[in-house]
């Protein structure tokens, strides 16, 4: 019989001290999930201080007063003008709190620090990956409208005992599969927020679904169903007759207030979630932070009506800003939008002229897009985090002029209770599990100053 290499290695454990010789474990965690968090360091920018307080109270100016400048004729008597006075209304920011938990096995713990050859120790890499969770869970919501939703379902279809939800990706539809994080835990409401929406499984009653996969080319999210211990449902082949059917909303099944979507008098207070610039920047007339987007308290948006992207759209929208706020005022330096919307302005040739192509050497593809635009660069960056049929280009602040996006935002920080940050975890039927549990607790606020200064681009193909 030949000699097998590797089963004699692998064996050595069976000699008689064989068993005295260690494991080695490689030095890192070998991660599959995307660590990266653009978008929140890019918002950073306009971190104006900390939200150490329930509201923020800001003034807004909606008019000069221009009924009182008039000419005159000097022959005549005339009266001088009637007075008119300018039109300033209080407005009001509320803190949204963001709470992280982390939980590991008290034994677990213990043996790691007592390890010479541990790889991580798993308090640290727990504490490390809710802190990247909570920062991605920021950037995704930072485009979003305020509701939590992070979904609307199109169709549903049973495959292998998970189910297929098929996302709408009309323009107007509330979120898109980009703001699916694998292993997240999802729930299905009618739009009034009244009831949750589950797939038939075979036996078993189902708490939440799980995501285990999404397609951003198809826009499919792929679902498992569990119970409320965490079990996998098979999910029934034949879903005539669920509950979940199309147009209703998906959340995160960690949201506790559920919106009625048909009745929302404020989209600053519609949910826990803030309101991102899909509400800080709209042109609808919803209410955002006690303000009326419409007119000039509005967001500059372009309707591309269904027109596959192209910059004169950009171009259009940008113009129209300028003009709103006036020239010269923000500088404009940054236009994001999704990969697939970036990767076709890269096979638009017609557009191509508008294009300064930063590569010494171009042979196929681009390594920088950047959009002039009269006196203001604009670099075309891509975000996972925007929807298919969105692209926004927001200015920077000014020497001397306040940015018209402040954000006030805390760092995730351990919660103290007298003098530990750690805390065993109660038993539901008295006494202590023995696992050991960390809470972290932020605050966050986004207001916008000056909506018209930003600029949204919507309702285009791909």
């Amino acid at each position: 019989m030949a000699f097998d290499p590797i089963a004699g290695v692998n064996g050595v454990g069976g000699l008689p001290l064989g068993q005295f010789l260690q494991i080695a474990f490689t030095s890192g965690v070998f991660n599959q999930l995307n660590q990266t968090f653009p978008d929140f360091e890019m918002v950073k920018k306009f971190r104006v201080g900390d939200p150490n307080w329930r509201e923020q109270r800001f003034m807004l100016q909606t008019s000069l007063g221009p009924s009182a400048v008039q000419y005159a004729n000097p022959v005549s008597s005339t009266n001088f003008p009637k007075a008119q006075r300018i039109s300033v209304s209080e407005k009001i920011a509320v803190s949204k709190e963001l709470d992280a938990t982390v939980e590991i096995e008290y034994n677990l713990y213990k043996k790691a620090l007592n390890s010479p050859l541990k790889y991580a120790e798993p308090l640290a890499l727990e504490m490390q990956s809710k802190a990247i969770a909570t920062k991605r869970r920021i950037a995704a919501d930072l485009y979003a409208d305020g509701t939590g939703v992070i979904g609307t379902v199109a169709s549903v279809a049973a495959s292998s005992g998970k189910l297929v939800i098929t996302l709408s990706a009309l323009s107007s539809s509330r979120g898109h599969v980009g703001l699916f994080e694998y292993g997240d835990l999802v729930t299905p409401y009618n739009p009034e927020g009244t009831a949750a929406h589950f797939p038939l499984v075979d036996s078993g009653t189902v708490a939440a679904l799980r995501v285990v996969s999404r397609s951003r080319k198809n826009g499919t999210v792929t679902v498992e169903a569990i119970d409320a211990n965490g079990n996998i449902l098979d999910v029934a082949d034949d879903q005539t007759g669920s509950t979940l059917v199309a147009n209703d909303v998906i959340y995160r099944s960690g949201q506790v207030d559920i919106p009625d979507l048909t009745s929302i008098s404020d989209y600053a207070l519609a949910s826990p979630v803030f309101a991102g610039f899909e509400s800080l920047l709209a042109n609808d007339g919803r209410k955002v932070h006690g303000i009326d987007m419409a007119g000039i308290t509005a967001g500059t948006r372009v309707d591309c009506n269904g027109q596959l992207i192209a910059l004169k759209y950009v171009q259009e929208a940008l113009s129209e800003a300028k003009v709103a706020v006036g020239q010269g005022l923000y500088k404009w330096d940054m236009l994001a939008m999704s990969p697939e919307a970036r990767d076709s302005l890269v096979e638009a040739d017609e557009d191509k002229r508008r294009l300064t192509i930063s590569d010494s050497q171009r042979v196929k593809g681009a390594k920088a897009f950047i959009f002039q635009h009269e006196n203001d660069t604009l670099e075309v960056i891509s975000s996972e985090y925007i929807a298919p049929k969105r692209a926004f280009a927001l200015p920077k602040q000014s020497a001397g002029q306040k940015a018209m996006m402040q954000l006030y935002f805390t760092e995730m920080t351990p919660v103290e209770v007298g003098s530990g940050k750690l805390h065993l975890k109660p038993a539901s039927g008295g006494g202590h599990e023995r696992r050991i549990a960390s809470y972290m607790e932020g605050q966050i606020a986004l207001l916008c100053t000056q909506p018209a200064a930003g600029v949204v681009l919507e309702n285009f193909t791909v």
